[in-house]
């Protein structure tokens, strides 16, 4: 197998790590283990990060290859089935449960904080 082709597969393993080791966090926050507000901080950190450099590398690989590979119908029948992926997501207000999430974590966060 080309290198190329295990970066997907490394991401994706390292996303899992970081998540399960954030909701093991969590966990032991939630049942008085102060200490493990590091370990949600660093995880989530992490996290992030690998999210950024995901979206890097489709901005300045993925999409720029597809650009130049695909003829311009390619192009149009992709965006055309990503409108229908995303309406279909506003439909079943997928969209608002995540805002709706991000917007509790806040919340629990800065009631916390005080």
């Amino acid at each position: 197998m080309e290198l190329y082709a295990l970066v997907p597969i490394f991401f994706w393993h390292l996303s899992r790590l970081f998540i399960t080791n954030l909701e093991a966090a969590l966990e032991k926050y939630e049942a008085g283990d102060d200490d493990s507000r590091v370990d949600i901080i660093a995880n989530a950190i992490a996290y992030t990060d690998l999210l950024n450099r995901h979206i890097a590398k489709e901005d300045t690989a993925i999409y720029t290859f597809a650009q130049r590979s695909l003829s311009k119908e390619q192009l149009e029948d992709i965006d055309l089935r990503c409108c229908e992926v995303e309406a279909e997501a506003t439909k079943n207000s997928l969209q608002d449960k995540y805002v709706d999430l991000l917007s509790e974590l806040e919340r629990i966060y800065m009631d916390s904080h005080k």
